[in-house]
């Protein structure tokens, strides 16, 4: 039987390669609490950051997350597969 991935993993393999908004988190991987898997990385010490943007057309607000660099030298991350 393999293995279940958890969100957490998904979404950081995700973030290594591109940015993530909660409504393609949803999409690709039926993640709907985004901003808590987020949160959860964080805290974990992964330095990601958020880019608040503004719709054109009706002005509503979204994040966008993605990967920075590390900020924690010396720290050893947790290592997800």
């Amino acid at each position: 039987m393999p293995k279940k991935i958890s969100q957490n993993v998904r979404v950081l393999r995700h973030l290594k390669c591109a940015t993530l908004t909660s409504r393609n988190a949803i999409w690709l991987y039926s993640i709907t609490r985004l901003a808590a898997r987020i949160n959860d990385l964080r805290e974990d010490g992964y330095n990601i950051k958020t880019a608040m943007v503004v719709s054109g057309t009706d002005g509503t607000r979204y994040a966008v997350y993605s990967l920075g660099r590390p900020h924690l030298i010396g720290i050893n991350l947790p290592k997800y597969k």
